[in-house]
């Protein structure tokens, strides 16, 4: 084991699970490809980015052959593959918000779950919210956080 390598799974560790409470959002897949290729030796791709990448090498490869990345029996022209590419790559959802807005709404749900496991209050602009709303998004800020819910 290299030195660093226990930092790097833990930072690794740790984006999964925003991945993964974020649904899937794949700006952290690209966080992770991102410290993996980082240093001097790159570490291996964990087995969830390399499942974001091959689904979005299929729907790029898709595109580029001139077909619809969900349904390669729809044929498209290269305006609609420019159009279609943030979807391909899950940056952009139909009727949601894109990936880059998304991840803004995870920090400031951290902010937030942070601010009920200390009592501190982090932003000002987290003042916008009504109580229901600051637990609900709390509660989220937490499971990204990786803070387990106390069992009674």
């Amino acid at each position: 084991m290299h030195v660093g390598d226990h930092d790097i799974q833990q930072t690794l560790d740790r984006i999964e699970g925003w991945y993964e409470t974020s649904k899937k959002n794949p700006l952290y897949a690209w966080e992770a490809i991102a410290h993996c290729l980082n240093g001097p030796e790159p570490a291996p791709l964990p087995d969830w980015c390399l499942d974001y990448l091959r689904d979005a090498a299929r729907g790029i490869y898709r595109l580029y052959c001139g077909r619809d990345f969900e349904n390669p029996e729809i044929r498209i022209t290269s305006d609609d593959a420019v159009r279609l590419t943030l979807h391909a790559l899950g940056i952009q959802r139909e009727r949601r918000k894109n990936a880059f807005a998304r991840s803004k709404e995870d920090g400031v749900d951290m902010k937030l779950g942070l601010d009920a496991i200390d009592g501190r209050s982090r932003s000002d602009m987290l003042k916008k919210f009504g109580e229901k709303t600051k637990m609900r998004r709390a509660s989220r800020g937490k499971r990204l956080l990786g803070v387990k819910p106390k069992t009674a």
